[in-house]
């Protein structure tokens, strides 16, 4: 991404620098600065010119460079949640498990499935689930390790979070906090109505890459909807009942 964090409030600086660089480059090459008025007002008004042309200049391309990281910005974030775009899921995962075995630590994955989302909208309508899939998105923001996790939408009401630094034990109890809060919300536009989510656990293995580690995590998540709902699984333990 490009950085265009460069203070403005350094930008007048440079303006007067720039007009006074022509002076001292010819008072260093002449020894003396204008010997009347009429060549000093015209030496004035051209460093004047010259360094508002760069100051603009460089004023403009600061603004372009800044919404530039505002489009790249809004291209990996979510509209309706504000949590990651799926785009940028795995793109991110592939950086973070690269940086995992390079540092030789850990990585976990939280695959969360809403149960009966389809329901939600079928019988309050889209603007009610809208609304459920934001607060869910602020609900995972404010459980995950701030600095430090990554949470994205994958599907219409799948997410996913990315667990640096954190082994199956630890991503465990995450998800349980998670599942916990998700559990405890009560949608006013839902009468009688509790959201609830499956969620499964999986540590990144030697051998996986970001496609494999969110492929056994969903699947699952699938395989085990399949018998119940409102739950929290190790996706591996899963994994082994579907081989055997």
């Amino acid at each position: 991404m490009v950085n265009s964090t460069a203070p403005t409030s350094k930008m007048p600086f440079l303006f007067y620098l720039l007009i006074i660089v022509p002076w001292l480059t010819k008072y260093l090459e002449e020894g003396r600065f204008a010997p009347n008025p009429r060549e000093l007002i015209a030496e004035i008004g051209l460093s004047v010119l010259i360094g508002a042309g760069v100051y603009i200049s460089l004023y403009y391309r600061q603004q372009c460079l800044r919404q530039q990281d505002e489009i790249e910005r809004l291209a990996h974030i979510d509209p309706m949640t504000t949590l990651g775009h799926p785009r940028a899921l795995e793109e991110a995962l592939v950086k973070e498990i690269a940086r995992a075995r390079r540092m030789d630590r850990p990585l976990s994955c939280i695959f969360a499935d809403l149960d009966d989302f389809k329901t939600i909208n079928d019988r309050f309508g889209h603007a009610t689930g809208n609304a459920v899939l934001q607060t869910i998105g602020k609900t995972i923001q404010g459980i995950i390790r701030q600095g430090m996790d990554l949470a994205f939408r994958y599907g219409g009401d799948e997410f996913v979070v990315i667990l640096p630094e954190a082994d199956k034990a630890q991503a465990y109890l995450i998800a349980q906090r998670l599942h916990q809060a998700i559990s405890k919300l009560r949608p006013p536009a839902i009468p009688l109505k509790t959201v609830q989510a499956s969620l499964a656990v999986a540590q990144l293995r030697p051998e996986q890459k970001a496609t494999d580690l969110l492929g056994l995590v969903d699947k699952a998540t699938r395989q085990a909807k399949t018998r119940t709902k409102n739950f929290i699984i190790d996706a591996e333990e899963i994994e082994k009942d579907l081989a055997t």
